[in-house]
């Protein structure tokens, strides 16, 4: 896989793992960098968890809005 910096990484892919952060969990699809590579979180698993970054932190942390989890909205059929 070629990086945004020209780089080339062999990575893995595997589909349907859980992730957990925070004490939040979701299914998603990722890629495994080598080890001791810095993990990267993309705006999928974000959204899907309900997180935020703290922009002077650069802190993960749970949505204020939604302190004890994330919000699922569910639309019926007319």
């Amino acid at each position: 896989m070629e990086l945004a910096d020209g780089s080339l990484w062999e990575m893995t892919y595997f589909r349907s793992v859980w992730i957990e952060i925070l004490g939040r969990g979701m299914s998603c699809d990722v890629l495994a960098a080598p080890e001791g590579t810095t993990p990267l979180i993309g705006q999928i698993p974000l959204e899907g968890l309900d997180l935020v970054i703290d922009p002077r932190s650069r802190e993960v942390r749970p949505n204020p809005e939604h302190p004890d989890g994330p919000l699922y909205y569910a639309k019926r059929a007319a």
